[in-house]
């Protein structure tokens, strides 16, 4: 950190502090970087998904059905009740009777109505109209809480395709893991970046970037793991795999998805790089160079680690694929524009 040298091959561990000072070479292991997001839900969650129930493509047809069940129930104990000298109508006018009627026919269906029709057809039909309610109000709390069991299960996120409308925690949008699980989630999910909100902690890590309006910093303070266990947010990307049980990871099986990821694009997700000015003499860059691998070979030659621009021509070439489609660069750069 003083500057006393110019390259460091040792056993530095990357931290987030470091990273403020230093540029990192790719990691001898496989840090687990994922997106997790809770598993119990918070009160605000289960109303949320109670409300997500009464309005989902299942759930509107249903409530709209019944609803006009229930004014046809309304009308025909109206129109049969209507003429009865001691009805339960107070009114015989249409308006406001059909009002009444239809505040029976509701307060059947919550709970128990106080008055009973008196006509000999209306209570037929009142009593049909009972069963019926007992039915539907069977359906739809069956229905809620096999929802709200699979949410304290399984959490408010599901996978991938939960997260439009969430409030994701990320160190920093501009960060480079950050960049990789958003192209993930976009490509291989079909999940629009733009509708979620994102919550950053640190300033972008380029000086000329500028975060897009749907992202926000976190207040002074804020640590992402413990926002993330207050339900302050929704999920978060992290840069291990999480040990605390009450996390999951968003994408179920990350290993796997990881692999099929690298056999769709014939790359591996570049993280760091050691790089060499043009100032420094070619010999001294060729000795740089052998240390690097002879590190690696010293490491047991780690698969994910190339050495060389042409080695890692392919994965450049994805990286700036993977940027250029977030907007955070203007245009595709080709590889050799990269090192001018």
């Amino acid at each position: 950190m003083s500057k006393a040298v110019d390259l460091g091959i040792a056993a530095i561990s990357i931290t987030a502090e470091r990273e403020l000072e230093m540029d990192f070479s790719q990691p001898m292991f496989d840090a687990g970087l994922q997106i997790v997001t809770p598993v119990q839900t918070s009160r605000t969650a289960l109303v949320k998904t109670i409300l997500a129930n009464l309005f989902s493509a299942g759930g509107l047809p249903y409530i709209l059905g019944v609803a006009i069940i229930l004014v046809v129930i309304a009308h025909l104990v109206w129109l049969l009740e209507r003429h009865h000298p001691t009805g339960m109508l107070a009114r015989l006018e249409y308006y406001p009777g059909i009002f009444e009627a239809c505040w029976w026919a509701a307060s059947t269906l919550a709970t128990q109505a106080d008055q009973m029709p008196r006509a000999a057809l209306a209570r037929v039909v009142a009593v049909v109209w009972m069963f019926a309610s007992v039915v539907f109000i069977a359906y739809f709390t069956a229905a809620v809480t096999s929802n709200l069991t699979l949410q304290q299960l399984h959490g408010d996120i599901s996978g991938p395709a939960d997260l439009p409308g969430k409030r994701v925690g990320v160190r920093s949008y501009s960060v480079t893991t950050g960049a990789w699980i958003r192209g993930i989630l976009a490509d291989d999910y079909g999940v629009d970046l733009s509708r979620i909100q994102w919550v950053t902690f640190e300033e972008p890590h380029v000086a000329e970037f500028r975060d897009p309006p749907n992202v926000e910093r976190a207040p002074a303070g804020k640590d992402i793991n413990a926002m993330l266990l207050a339900g302050e947010l929704d999920a978060a990307i992290v840069g291990a795999v999480p040990s605390d049980p009450k996390l999951k990871p968003v994408i179920r099986d990350p290993e796997a998805a990881a692999k099929k990821w690298r056999e769709k694009h014939h790359a591996i997700q570049l993280n760091h790089l050691v790089g060499v000015k043009d100032t420094v003499s070619r010999a001294a860059a060729d000795e740089v160079y052998a240390l690097l691998l002879a590190s690696k070979e010293a490491a047991g030659d780690p698969p994910m680690l190339p050495h060389g621009l042409e080695a890692n021509r392919r994965n450049l070439e994805v990286a700036v694929d993977c940027a250029y489609k977030q907007k955070m660069i203007p245009r595709r750069f080709t590889v050799e524009e990269l090192f001018e």
